[in-house]
């Protein structure tokens, strides 16, 4: 079943070009009703889960080796539509996949087919266990079909979600990251298709959003204090070690965010720097006081 699947030209293309950075993943699978056996032909999108390769930089989201899937990600889509004659759309979060497939259809350049493929991605195993509920793992781990890569990295995912296991690393298990990488992913992905009206906005609000209720939540921890206005959380955090960080990247954010967030380099270089701040943040959620 997996060279059946492999040739069919979406997936063929995809896993191909992810095979040309072999370090970037661990494993891909698939998932849903293809892996399990449904007629071949009967289902028009596909569902893939990537474990990323071996963090060597350390950082939350294994940025290098999220880079180098996006890197194929991108090749796969430009041969995808110069060669296939089909229009490739990247869903990472189910929350707007019905909105990306509409904004798709009436922003197709062309009269190609729109494929959906439901793209989720793990920085490492413990990230895994920290962004999904144990059923979910073990459905997305442990009932794919390996079409690149080792299983037992898989396999590891499934054995920590049956056992009930947690993540450790604060960054990943705190929550907040899974949403930001989601949507972020999302911007990286979809640029041949998706207006810029649509991604710049949402990815900055889902930025804007997460930023807001965590430093909020840590204002009211520490001070005793319910800020509801960015005046007031800057006011508290601005007592905070470190924080004068956060609060001129978020200001960053607001303004991008009043001037219509269409700048699309803008937006993903600040996804980027909320990313390399994570620790920073951390460090602020976990101080005792």
């Amino acid at each position: 079943m997996r060279a059946e699947l492999l040739a069919q030209p979406v997936l063929e293309t995809i896993i191909s070009e992810i095979g040309k950075s072999p370090e970037s993943v661990s494993w891909v699978g698939l998932s849903g009703s293809k892996a399990r056996g449904a007629e071949l032909g009967t289902v028009s999108d596909d569902d893939l889960v990537v474990l990323l390769g071996k963090n060597i930089d350390g950082d939350p989201l294994n940025m290098r080796r999220l880079d180098q899937l996006m890197e194929a990600i991108c090749r796969a889509t430009e041969k995808l539509i110069g060669e296939k004659g089909i229009m490739p759309v990247f869903a990472s979060t189910i929350r707007l996949e019905d909105a990306q497939m509409a904004l798709a259809k009436s922003a197709n350049p062309t009269d190609f087919p729109i494929h959906m493929i439901h793209l989720l991605v793990y920085p490492s195993v413990e990230a895994a266990i920290a962004f999904e509920p144990p059923l979910l793992n073990r459905g997305l781990f442990g009932r794919s079909l390996t079409l690149l890569g080792e299983t037992n990295a898989a396999k590891s995912v499934e054995v920590m979600a049956r056992d009930g296991e947690r993540a450790e690393d604060p960054n990943l298990s705190l929550g907040g990251l899974d949403g930001i990488s989601d949507n972020f992913r999302m911007l990286l992905a979809n640029r041949h298709i998706l207006p810029a009206e649509f991604l710049g906005p949402q990815v900055i609000h889902v930025l804007d959003y997460t930023l807001k209720w965590i430093m909020a939540g840590e204002v009211e921890r520490r001070f005793f204090a319910e800020p509801g206005t960015w005046f007031e959380i800057f006011e508290g955090f601005a007592k905070i070690r470190g924080g004068d960080q956060l609060i001129a990247l978020v200001k960053r954010i607001r303004q991008e965010r009043a001037d219509g967030a269409r700048d699309l380099t803008t937006v993903s270089t600040l996804c980027r720097e909320v990313i390399s701040l994570w620790p920073v943040l951390t460090r602020i959620r976990t101080e005792e006081i």
